[in-house]
C-alpha cells in the first residue's frame, strides 16, 4: 500500500478514508492508523496469551503427530526419536547404512528413485 498523498501523521494515526490499490483494484476504506493497527495487534495477542499454554498432549508426548505417525518407524528409531534429534545427529544416522540394512533391494530402489525425483 503506498501513502502518497498523507502527512505522517495522518499515517501514524489515521485521517479518515483513504483509497489504494490492491490487486488490481482501486479501494476506498477508513483509515485508522499504524499506531492503532499496533496497538489493536498487541491488545489481541495479549488477550489470547491468556489461552496459550505450553502443555504437552498425553497421547503424543508434544510431537503434534497423530497414533499411526508415530507408529512409524526407521530402523531402530520411531518417528518422535527422529523428529527430537538435533540435525547434525539426523543427518548422520541417515548417512549410515547399516541402519538400514533390514530394506529390501527394491524398497531401497524404490526410495532411491523418489530421492532423485524429489531432489529434481
Amino acid at each position: 500500500m503506498r501513502f502518497r498523498g498523507l502527512s505522517k501523521k495522518a499515517i501514524l494515526y489515521g485521517e479518515g478514508r483513504v483509497t489504494f490499490r490492491w490487486k488490481n483494484r482501486e479501494i476506498t476504506r477508513e483509515w485508522i492508523g499504524v499506531v492503532r493497527i499496533a496497538h489493536d495487534m498487541f491488545i489481541d495477542e495479549k488477550n489470547l496469551h491468556d489461552f496459550m499454554v505450553e502443555k504437552s498432549c498425553d497421547s503424543c508426548n508434544g510431537h503434534r503427530l497423530n497414533p499411526r505417525s508415530l507408529a512409524v518407524r526407521v530402523g531402530d528409531k520411531s518417528i518422535a526419536d527422529i523428529i527430537d534429534m538435533p540435525i547434525e545427529k539426523s543427518y548422520k544416522y541417515f548417512s549410515k547404512k547399516s541402519n538400514f540394512e533390514f530394506l529390501t533391494d527394491t524398497t531401497k530402489t524404490n526410495c532411491k528413485t523418489n530421492l532423485k525425483r524429489d531432489r529434481g
